[in-house]
C-alpha cells in the first residue's frame, strides 16, 4: 500500500521496490488485456485502483483494474457481462461472488453466507419482476407485487448487513467521480518511471526475531510456550496436548486460533507459523481448540484455510 500512495508523489524518487511493482503491474495488466482481448482504446485508459490492496501473503496481493472513468459502470450485484471473445480459462464472476469470496479469505465467516443470500436474492428478485410483467389477472399481478416487495426489504436487509464489509462496490462508485484520486492509470506509470529519479537501495530489513514465548490458551489454561520462526500451527497444538498431559483426542483434533483484542477470531492454517505474524494480529491472543465441524454449505464456499494464507 505504501508504494502505490508513492507512485502518485511525483516528487518521490523511484525506489527499486516501486520499479519492480510497476514491472509487475504492467505485466499482469497485459496479461488480463489479453485474455479479454481488450482493444488498444480500452487498454489505455485501464486505471489501477490505489485506495484498497488485499495481501494475503507477502508475494500475492488482489489488486482491482478498472476501466476509463466515462466506461466504469456499476452493475446490480449479480450482473456479469459476458464477453464471448474472453479466454477460456478467465473465470467471470458477478460482484456478490468476487465479495464473497475476498470475505471468506479476509472477514468474518458469517461475512460468506451474507453474500451467498444477496446472490441469491439478485437473482431471486429479478424472476420476481419478470413475474410481476408477465402477470395477466389482476390477482396474479397484485400477488407478484407483494412477493417482490418482499424480496426487496430482504434484499435491503442483506445489502444493510454486508456494506461495510464488501467494499468493491463502493470502490467501483469512488472511481466514477470526478477529481477523484483512487485510482491511476496505468499509462502514466511508465512516465512517472521515467521522469523520477532513481533512488538509492533501502537499508537490510531489520533481523527477524529467533524466538518468542506466547501466551497459549488451552483446556481452560494458560500454557507459556516459546516459539521459533520454524514452529508452525501443528506443533503448537501437539506441545499444548503434550503439556497438558492428554491422552484423547489427538492433537491431529485441535486447530491454533488468533484474536485480536476487537475479538475478532481466525483459525491459522495447519502450515502457518505463528512467529510471522502481523500487525493487528501480533498481538493478539492464541488459543487452541478443538476443530469446529464444517457449517452447512448455503452457496458458493471457498475455504480459506486451504489456500495455505491469513489475513495480515
Amino acid at each position: 500500500m505504501r508504494l502505490l500512495r508513492g507512485i502518485h508523489d511525483v516528487a518521490c524518487p523511484l525506489c527499486p521496490a516501486l520499479m519492480k511493482l510497476i514491472s509487475q503491474l504492467t505485466e499482469a495488466a497485459d496479461t488480463l488485456s489479453d485474455r479479454l482481448k481488450l482493444s488498444a482504446s480500452q487498454r489505455a485508459g485501464l486505471r489501477l485502483f490505489t485506495g484498497r490492496v488485499i495481501q494475503p501473503c507477502g508475494s500475492v496481493a488482489h489488486l482491482l483494474l478498472l476501466p476509463a472513468r466515462e466506461d466504469t459502470a456499476v452493475f446490480a450485484a449479480s450482473a456479469v457481462e459476458l464477453r464471448k471473445e474472453a479466454a477460456a480459462d478467465t473465470v467471470m464472476l458477478p460482484v456478490a461472488a468476487f465479495d464473497q469470496l475476498q470475505g471468506l479469505t479476509y472477514s468474518c465467516r458469517w461475512f460468506s453466507d451474507a453474500c451467498a443470500t444477496s446472490a441469491n436474492l439478485d437473482l431471486l428478485v429479478g424472476a420476481a419482476q419478470l413475474s410481476v410483467r408477465r402477470a395477466l389477472a389482476q390477482r396474479e399481478t397484485a400477488a407478484a407485487k407483494e412477493r417482490l416487495a418482499r424480496l426487496q426489504a430482504l434484499q435491503a436487509q442483506a445489502e444493510a448487513m454486508t456494506r461495510a464489509a464488501g467494499w468493491t462496490a463502493d470502490a467501483i462508485a469512488d472511481s466514477r467521480r470526478a477529481g477523484s484520486r483512487c485510482c491511476i492509470s496505468l499509462s502514466s506509470l511508465l512516465q512517472v518511471a521515467t521522469l523520477k529519479p532513481a533512488q538509492p537501495p533501502p537499508p537490510p530489513p531489520a533481523a527477524e526475531p529467533q524466538s518468542r514465548s506466547f501466551r497459549v490458551q488451552f483446556d481452560n489454561l494458560e500454557l507459556a510456550l516459546s516459539l521459533s520462526q520454524t514452529t508452525r500451527a501443528r506443533d503448537v497444538c501437539r506441545l499444548a496436548v503434550e503439556t497438558a498431559g492428554l491422552d484423547s483426542p489427538p492433537a491431529s483434533a485441535y486447530e491454533l486460533v488468533v484474536a485480536t483484542d476487537e475479538g475478532v477470531e481466525r483459525p491459522l492454517p495447519q502450515d502457518f507459523r505463528p512467529l510471522l505474524l502481523q500487525a493487528p494480529w501480533n498481538s493478539g491472543r492464541l488459543a487452541v481448540r478443538l476443530i469446529s465441524p464444517p457449517p452447512p454449505n448455503a452457496g458458493l464456499k471457498a475455504s480459506s484455510a486451504d489456500s495455505g494464507v491469513l489475513d495480515l
